[in-house]
């Protein structure tokens, strides 16, 4: 997607008192690279925090459910950096038995255990002069806390079966979906290590705070989807509205195997339905439920009653075969209050 096109570019100049006013030239180009899509203003805020401690050193963590896309904003840090592109290391600490997390992290020597027939360098040293992104951090044993913490400290590693140190140069940048000073509370991450791994903090919002770009996502990944299969497939209507409305839980992730399994589902003639996504129904919006959900704390009626607009502009579109002066009539309103409506429901 073309990011000057999808309002971007206007939507940094216009956010409103903002502290990030100064943002790397070259991130938009950046973001279109690595296809980071979205107009939110709490997501281009984080994503410029990002921009500009990128030419710095100092360990950043990333925050953020599964699914938001923490892994491609280390990789924007890093890209926006003037560290070398191929120098940027992954490493996910979940569930690694300490044995391997050692070996993978510092590397280790000829003869150092039966299996290591030669020496091997660990992601640290591969990532010399440039970035390691270790994911969940917060999953890493304490006792790696500690090796990590001493890296950070004095910038030296000792390969496992080495008896000489080693200095490296690189940028940590960290990410994790839980709340590390919950976990130090209960003293399963070392505050010593937290503090030195929070100068910079960014929060990537969930899919769900930030719903005006969920159609931008999933209509960006249609398009490629279009690309790589030789098809032109549209959404229906009522398809980008369910999307909108979906909690989304997965994020991202959960929207784009979304958009792959409607898409392979849809009918022969290419356009993709609310049925094809699989997804559940909500129970206010289904036909076969006459109750309204009760109101509870963060309920805004406002909100709700635009869901409700929505559903029957879209039934009234498809009743009529998509007429807007023949859906204007049935719903008692003018032509141009359908346009309208329409037109807001495209935007969202």
């Amino acid at each position: 997607m073309d990011l000057a096109s999808s309002g971007f570019t206007n939507n940094v100049a216009n956010i409103p008192n903002t502290r990030y006013l100064s943002v790397n030239p070259d991130m938009e180009s950046v973001r279109e690279e690595l296809n980071i899509i979205g107009t939110d203003v709490t997501l281009i805020r984080e994503l410029q925090k990002a921009a500009m401690s990128a030419p710095y050193k100092y360990p950043v963590i990333i925050y953020g459910e599964t699914g938001t896309g923490k892994e491609n904003t280390a990789r924007l840090i890093h890209n926006l950096s003037r560290r070398p592109r191929d120098k940027f290391q992954v490493f996910n600490c979940i569930e690694l038995p300490n044995n391997l997390i050692e070996s993978m992290l510092f590397g280790y020597k000829k003869g150092s255990f039966t299996d290591a027939r030669k020496d091997k360098k660990g992601l640290f040293e591969q990532a010399d002069k440039g970035t390691l992104f270790l994911d969940e951090i917060g999953e890493l044993p304490l006792e790696f806390q500690a090796k990590l913490l001493r890296v950070l400290n004095d910038g030296k590693i000792q390969p496992n079966g080495s008896t000489t140190p080693k200095i490296v140069d690189v940028r940590i940048v960290t990410a994790t979906s839980k709340n590390l000073q919950t976990m130090i509370a209960e003293g399963k991450f070392r505050e010593d290590l937290y503090q030195r791994l929070k100068t910079i903090e960014i929060s990537m919002p969930a899919l769900r705070e930030r719903r005006e770009d969920i159609h931008l996502l999933a209509n960006n990944l249609l398009s490629r989807l279009n690309q790589e299969h030789g098809a032109s497939k549209s959404f229906a209507p009522a398809t980008l509205e369910k999307l909108y409305h979906h909690d989304w839980n997965g994020n991202i992730c959960e929207l784009e195997n979304t958009i792959k399994r409607a898409f392979i589902f849809s009918g022969q003639d290419g356009v993709i339905r609310p049925e094809s996504t699989e997804l559940e129904t909500d129970d206010w919006a289904s036909n076969s439920t006459p109750g309204f959900p009760n109101p509870h704390v963060g309920f805004s009626l406002e909100r709700f009653l635009n869901k409700i607009r929505r559903l029957y502009v879209l039934r009234a579109m498809e009743l009529t075969n998509n007429n807007q002066r023949k859906a204007a009539k049935i719903l008692g309103c003018s032509p141009q209050n359908i346009n309208r409506l329409l037109n807001n429901i495209n935007k969202c």
